[in-house]
């Protein structure tokens, strides 16, 4: 496994509820699933979207 990705692989950000304890994913546009382990408040949330609304929308990393 790599340690870090390209921003062009990522799709987007996934969420997913268990026992009352929110998970959170990327997403790989080959369909595969990283999960991210740190991002554990909503402030964490917040600035993943927008790091990755930032990078996807300039071209240069698309």
């Amino acid at each position: 496994m790599k340690d870090e990705l390209p921003i062009s692989q990522i799709s987007h950000l996934s969420k997913r509820t268990f026992f009352r304890i929110n998970h959170y994913s990327i997403v790989l546009k080959n369909g595969k699933k990283r999960s991210l382990p740190q991002v554990k408040t909503q402030d964490d949330v917040k600035q993943l979207e927008v790091i990755l609304a930032t990078f996807q929308a300039n071209p240069k990393y698309n």
